[in-house]
């Protein structure tokens, strides 16, 4: 699962056509309440998802530009925190930040809602200012679904046909 993952990730940001330091990437990784959840190897899915993220964070070239953002890890889902997001990192080369990006996920503590629609659109917006990228990539790495008011499937078309630099991905895991 781990690899998978990380492979899926390390292809989507780093196609061999374009050079990295003419991508800039925004990372999110899911820390909502739902990631506590075991997989069928007894792992939680934040620990695979956090042990994917090494892996390719470990994998990049040092000049690939990256950010790493989270939500669902400040308020507890009680709570209901509907702006439970937060930019970790700001866009560096990995090589510069490597160590930290790690340690800033494997920090990384599930407890709250899934604010996906909110994250997407701050993480878009992050991107506007790396213009020397030729391609701005997000990624997003969750196991759910919205929990909170939005269509994230309605801004990413949104953001999108506004900036034809920007690619979405997303990759779910034990999703249903």
């Amino acid at each position: 699962m781990r690899i998978l993952l990380a492979a899926i990730l390390l292809a989507t940001i780093s196609p061999k056509s374009t050079q990295a330091s003419e991508r800039s990437a925004a990372l999110i990784i899911d820390a909502s309440g739902s990631m506590k959840a075991k997989l069928a190897n007894g792992q939680t899915r934040i620990d695979a998802a956090k042990d994917a993220l090494e892996t390719l964070v470990n994998g990049l070239p040092d000049d690939q530009r990256l950010s790493l953002w989270a939500y669902g890890h400040q308020s507890p889902t009680k709570k209901r925190n509907c702006r439970d997001t937060q930019q970790l990192t700001a866009f560096t080369p990995i090589g510069e930040s490597r160590a930290d990006v790690v340690k800033m996920a494997r920090d990384l503590d599930p407890q709250g809602y899934t604010p996906i629609t909110l994250v997407l659109e701050q993480a878009a917006g992050s991107l506007k200012p790396e213009t020397a990228a030729s391609s701005r990539v997000v990624i997003l790495v969750s196991d759910g679904k919205e929990t909170c008011e939005g269509d994230p499937c309605a801004v990413v078309r949104a953001l999108t046909r506004a900036d034809a630099g920007l690619v979405v991905h997303t990759i779910g895991f034990a999703v249903d």
